[in-house]
């Protein structure tokens, strides 16, 4: 999605990006998805906050790809990130499983090569995946007078 707005000359807000995504593909994503996949891949996305001209100048979310001049094409460079970002994940969800096998008793190496898991391992009981860090956003003037204008009027 951030290639297709890249393309059409839309900035990469995510307020962009999830509202896209809510209207051609039905999918709420929300900035805890986001932090998830920073979490596990975070080297995948750069995040900064930019001013949205298009929302009244505020502080909002940009994501950009890193730049990577070792791929040949969009397509090579898409996939590459696909497997990254894949692998991240199974790497997270051995590492689970081999602590299951422990904690039964199982001993030895397992063989991930057959892609299959223990019976006894519930792949959906998982912990929720922990939340990458976002940038910090900036204090805008307005709200640093509100918060101060509030706070007079509470003594």
């Amino acid at each position: 999605m951030l290639v297709t707005f890249a393309n059409r000359g839309k900035a990469k807000f995510f307020s962009n990006l999830s509202e896209s995504l809510e209207s051609t593909c039905r999918i709420h994503m929300q900035t805890q998805q986001l932090r998830q996949c920073l979490a596990i891949e975070p080297s995948l996305y750069v995040l900064s906050y930019e001013r949205n001209h298009d929302r009244g100048g505020n502080y909002d979310l940009f994501i950009s790809l890193p730049e990577s001049g070792e791929h040949a094409s969009l397509r090579a460079m898409l996939q590459h990130r696909k497997e990254c970002f894949r692998e991240a994940l199974i790497s997270r969800v051995k590492t689970f499983h081999a602590q299951h096998l422990q904690s039964i008793g199982e001993t030895g190496t397992y063989d991930y090569s057959i892609n299959v898991w223990h019976p006894a391992f519930d792949l959906h009981a998982l912990q929720d995946l922990p939340l990458g860090d976002l940038p910090k956003k900036p204090v805008q003037i307005k709200d640093f007078l509100n918060k101060v204008r509030t706070n007079d009027t509470c003594e």
